[in-house]
């Protein structure tokens, strides 16, 4: 089911500011690149980021990127629903596919994944101003999900902020070979 982005943050992300309280210059300009957020497990930061792409996107910039969100569970399994926001069109996108009761492991779609990735790609052609990486995760670990949109976007120029969790730190730092710099939302770090 589609949603708008204003449904989507009303009933599952918490507001963290209003518009205006991020310095969004520092991703822009001469010193625009690849930058890392450190994500926790609790989604804090990516309620965050989603209020980053708002303001953004308030100060008429076009960004291109998903933030992930977490539905409901499923069944008697602990996992829950996982789903991307566009930031774009602010619709919804299922990445998580229902494996039973018994399932243990990711339930990542792979499919609808490098589906998503497909159409961040053919949306780089817009040359967006910056593009929003949810996480680099298991699947650009294995070499899948959005590594070829990040290549292709810093190809072009184009900023690019990606969410990276602790248990994924060490395969993105040999990914991007010191290029990306940490970001806190007071400024570079």
């Amino acid at each position: 089911m589609q949603q708008g982005l204003t449904d989507v943050t009303a009933r599952h992300l918490v507001p963290v500011c209003h518009s205006g309280c991020f310095d969004t210059e520092q991703f822009f300009g001469t010193d625009a690149g690849l930058f890392t957020v450190e994500l926790g497990r609790s989604g804090t930061n990516d309620q965050t980021v989603l209020e980053l792409a708002r303001q953004m996107r308030h100060e008429k910039r076009h960004v291109l990127g998903h933030i992930q969100i977490k539905g409901t569970a499923q069944g008697t399994c602990k996992c829950r629903e996982m789903y991307l926001v566009d930031l774009s069109s602010g619709d919804l996108v299922q990445i998580s596919e229902s494996r039973g009761n018994q399932a243990r492991g990711c339930h990542l779609d792979w499919s609808t994944l490098a589906g998503v990735a497909q159409s961040i790609e053919a949306g780089l052609s817009l040359v967006p101003d910056i593009l929003i990486v949810n996480r680099f995760g298991r699947a650009e670990a294995a070499g899948q999900g959005m590594r070829t949109a990040i290549e292709k976007a810093l190809s072009l120029g184009i900023p690019v902020i990606v969410g990276v969790r602790p248990d994924y730190a060490e395969v993105w730092k040999s990914y991007h070979c010191g290029l990306a710099r940490a970001v806190s939302f007071g400024g570079p770090s």
